[in-house]
């Protein structure tokens, strides 16, 4: 039976019954897109590892890829946590069960930083401003709101 308070709320907000229509389609398309892609058996030729990039302290994405791990885990790959050695979200990765990490700082030192340095100073010399960076673009990507950021964080 459904309550008058369940229904009040679509009556005082009818962009709520149209937000939760929405939804509804959504996960329609999305199901009848991806539910058979989860019933995909491992290929016996394959490498049954993989790499999830867990490069941030956002808790929510952690446990969005956490689900994801698993799932994959479930099809029978063993997942590999990318992450920063002293992240919070490493302990969220271990609620899930997993112990396999990498922690990315002890691979940084790999790449050499001097090519990118002098490149990004190349493409960024001829900003005189903010404004100039936002629709900055590198190899066909927009990368200014995100040079942006980078610099308002540090």
């Amino acid at each position: 039976m459904v309550s008058f308070r369940s229904i009040a709320k679509y009556v005082v907000n009818p962009r709520r019954l149209a937000d939760r229509w929405r939804i509804h389609c959504d996960l329609r398309q999305f199901r009848q897109a991806y539910a058979s892609l989860f019933g995909v058996p491992v290929r016996s030729d394959a490498d049954p590892r993989v790499l999830v990039v867990g490069l941030h302290d956002f808790i929510p994405s952690a446990k969005e890829d956490g689900v994801y791990a698993k799932t994959l885990e479930w099809r029978g790959y063993t997942p590999y946590i990318l992450v920063e050695r002293n992240s919070i979200t490493l302990q969220y990765y271990k609620v899930f069960g997993f112990n396999r990490f990498i922690a990315f700082s002890d691979f940084i030192h790999i790449v050499p930083r001097d090519p990118f340095l002098d490149r990004a100073r190349e493409v960024v010399s001829g900003a005189d401003r903010a404004a100039d960076l936002v629709n900055l673009r590198y190899r066909d990507v927009y990368v200014g709101r995100h040079v942006l950021s980078l610099l308002t964080r540090q």
